[in-house]
């Protein structure tokens, strides 16, 4: 769930959506993600192959945490049951379910 907090706070700092405070809703800016992922996989992957701990550190206290705004937005999905995360079933066992 780190990850998927650190790339939402990553993207909305890069503008790749913005949220209207009257309705609560979400526009994305499609040509803005795709930048902002480049980026983000770019610094997650120079960091990874420098073995940068340091700068890890600094990206999760920077990234890594949830805005109250944002978890307000949560906690109303979550009261309409509204999923937000998608989970894969994965494995062999999946796939092809053992005898």
């Amino acid at each position: 769930m780190l990850s998927d907090i650190a790339a939402y706070n990553f993207l909305e700092e890069k503008r790749a959506f913005t949220r209207d405070s009257a309705t609560g809703k979400y526009r994305v800016d499609f040509a803005k993600v795709q930048a902002g992922m480049d980026s983000l996989s770019s610094r997650i992957l120079t960091m990874q192959g420098n073995g940068d701990y340091d700068g890890l550190g600094v990206f999760q206290d920077q990234y890594g945490k949830i805005s109250r705004q944002l978890q307000r937005d949560l906690d109303r999905l979550k009261a309409k049951k509204i999923p937000v995360d998608v989970v894969f079933q994965q494995g062999s066992g999946i796939i092809a379910p053992r005898p």
